[in-house]
């Protein structure tokens, strides 16, 4: 896959809160043909349900007081992930 740039897309980042582990379930599951084709990153409970319905390795970011986001966005700006999926609350 590329994008706009004709840059391939090697890393994906999954960011989900708690509410959305459903969501996350079924898409990753409908998808995983596709995503099993790339790294994955995600917070480390998201990325036990990824690991669990595309049956391989995601890199898990701790959770500690934002440090997976944080660790995230880090990784955006030295481009080290090409593409996020977040899984937004719009009560939130």
């Amino acid at each position: 896959m590329k994008n706009n740039n004709s840059k391939q897309i090697r890393t994906i980042a999954v960011v989900a809160p708690t509410e959305k582990r459903k969501e996350v379930i079924e898409w990753s599951y409908f998808n995983r043909a596709a995503l099993s084709k790339y790294n994955l990153v995600a917070t480390s409970g998201t990325a036990s349900l990824l690991e669990g319905t595309i049956n391989k390795p995601v890199f898990a970011l701790p959770m500690e007081k934002a440090g997976g986001y944080s660790q995230m966005a880090a990784m955006m700006l030295d481009n080290k992930v090409d593409v996020i999926f977040f899984f937004e609350n719009p009560m939130k």
